[in-house]
């Protein structure tokens, strides 16, 4: 799989080793959901600001403030014809993410890997729209966070 990571804001690149820690976030959750691509996969990662995801969410989502990470689906399509496909992109917030890890006592790395985890797990089709299926992407997240020795996300904040 290919993991094409863009940094627009430059903040992220005070952060050592980010993007060995995103490539090994996003493999885990890829490879931890059963997925063996025949075919070449790509995936996108935009490291951003505020300012940016908050457009985003305002233009794709019709929620005017910034969020931690966003998901957009790929070519669907490709995947099924066993060709080179777009998995999908993932965007992430430095100032979310930050203020977020700082408030809940967690570390800045820990939290970008489960956000990581997070989205890709969205590309592959899981969600948490009810109880139920917010239930099976967190204990998925935590199965998978554990194999690349992140912390449970959720103990910590409780």
């Amino acid at each position: 799989m290919l993991i094409d990571i863009t940094t627009e804001f430059d903040a992220w690149l005070k952060i050592p080793g980010i993007e060995t820690l995103i490539k090994t976030a996003a493999r885990a959750a890829v490879n931890n959901c059963g997925q063996k691509f025949q075919t070449q996969a790509e995936l996108s990662i935009l490291l951003t600001s505020d300012n940016a995801i908050q457009k985003l969410n305002s233009e794709y989502r019709n929620q005017d403030k910034p969020t931690n990470v966003l998901s957009f689906p790929g070519e669907q399509e490709a995947q099924a014809q066993d060709r080179s496909f777009l998995l999908g992109d993932v965007v992430l917030s430095y100032q979310t993410i930050g203020s977020e890890a700082k408030r809940q006592n967690k570390r800045l790395e820990n939290h970008i890997s489960h956000l990581i985890v997070h989205g890709v797990l969205h590309l592959l089709g899981y969600d948490h729209e009810d109880d139920e299926t917010a239930c099976d992407m967190e204990r998925k997240e935590i199965n998978i966070l554990k194999g690349i020795g992140v912390e449970n996300p959720y103990a910590l904040e409780h």
